[in-house]
């Protein structure tokens, strides 16, 4: 398999940051000092790459700071901040060999924030003095549209984003169809296993979106596929896509709210049936299922026992779609390690009451276990 060339891409502040410098701050010789700005007008000071501190590695006894913060500023637009002046004194460093430094604000802005960090601990001057800026390293879960992520941006994420475990790919009415490559994931896995780390992600369909999700090839680490929305229906071909890709990976299918006047084929070859038993057979860590359309009392019995031989534990369902059949008669399936004879005479027993289909799901599952109204069924949290 040939993988794809490992690229460097420019760093945050490279991509969305003007660098501007100011030289002998406070008339102090190689007091330089760099102010970074970014296209919403922030702007963020931070000693130059070509300062004493940096270049030469002085030790830093202590560091005194001289502004405070006005607490009484408040807003989005952080009203009642301090106007400063670019001589406005901030920080007054002290270093090992009796060198000091006095830190100004270098240009005329209101002052929104300090970072008081750096007096508890001096070292952060020195330690990636130019870091990850407006890149939100601590950022654990992230929500974005699909089109929103080019490969390029998928990269930027997997190369800088070391916290990132939880991406949200959504997708609605407005969303533009788009295709990933192949090459990315797998760039993407590489870089991932290279630091140890995982993503999860989870893809939702909402709004009044029809169309079925742009799906992530594998290796993508899919781990939830959600659908919250009345416009899109399950069908075989979908489950069948979702089974083949992410066998290994997925943990929750759900199509959640519960569907009006849609029609819904009552035909056994024409329902999902057989596409969810696949499911709950072949990816072995499915712990969530949520089923709103229509099924048959044997397919229910059916998913629950070949579920819970894996990792099924959350069985949701509308009592309102599930009919009493039992078609597996007819369209018998060749097991080679279950005793069919065995499995349909319980499915006979079981699947002509409703009450009968409960009691036998709440043995499998080991607690008790209902079917949901709609009601119940549209406030589930998969």
């Amino acid at each position: 398999m040939a993988f794809a060339k490992r690229i460097k891409y420019p760093s945050v502040i490279e991509r969305y940051y003007t660098k501007y410098y100011r030289t002998n701050v406070h008339n102090e010789t190689n007091n330089d000092t760099l102010v970074l700005v970014h296209s919403n007008r922030v702007c963020v000071l931070m000693l130059s790459e070509r300062h004493p501190i940096l270049e030469k590695s002085l030790v830093i006894n202590s560091i005194e700071s001289l502004a405070n913060i006005n607490q009484s500023m408040s807003g989005k637009s952080k009203r009642g901040a301090d106007y400063v002046q670019p001589n406005k004194l901030l920080y007054r460093i002290k270093c090992e060999n009796n060198e000091n430094f006095t830190i100004c604000a270098s240009i005329k802005g209101r002052l929104v924030e300090l970072n008081d960090n750096i007096i508890k601990t001096p070292e952060l001057l020195q330690r990636k003095a130019q870091g990850e800026v407006g890149l939100f390293s601590n950022l654990y879960s992230l929500s974005i549209s699909s089109h929103s992520l080019s490969d390029d941006v998928l990269l930027l994420f997997a190369n800088h984003l070391v916290n990132l475990h939880r991406l949200n790919i959504i997708q609605d009415e407005l969303t533009i169809p788009c295709r990933y490559s192949d090459s990315v994931w797998i760039e993407i896995d590489l870089i991932l296993r290279e630091n140890k780390r995982q993503w999860c992600i989870r893809m939702v369909t909402k709004g009044k979106c029809k169309t079925e999700p742009f799906w992530p090839p594998s290796p993508a680490p899919v781990r939830a596929i959600v659908y919250d929305t009345h416009s899109v229906r399950a069908v075989q071909s979908s489950i069948y896509t979702c089974m083949e890709q992410y066998s290994k990976t997925l943990e929750i299918y759900a199509h959640l709210k519960s569907m009006c006047r849609v029609y819904v084929p009552r035909s056994f070859l024409e329902r999902a049936d057989t596409a969810y038993i696949g499911v709950v057979k072949t990816v072995r860590y499915l712990n969530t299922l949520a089923i709103r359309e229509r099924i048959s009392t044997a397919t229910c019995l059916l998913i629950a026992y070949y579920g819970t031989k894996h990792n099924l534990k959350h069985f949701y369902l509308r009592r309102n779609c599930v009919i009493l059949r039992n078609e597996y008669r007819q369209y018998v399936f060749n097991e080679r390690d279950d005793n069919n004879e065995q499995i349909h005479s319980w499915l006979e027993k079981n699947c002509r009451k409703y009450d009968h289909v409960e009691d036998a799901l709440s043995i499998l599952f080991g607690r008790p276990w209902k079917m949901l109204t709609d009601w119940e069924y549209n406030h589930i949290d998969a």
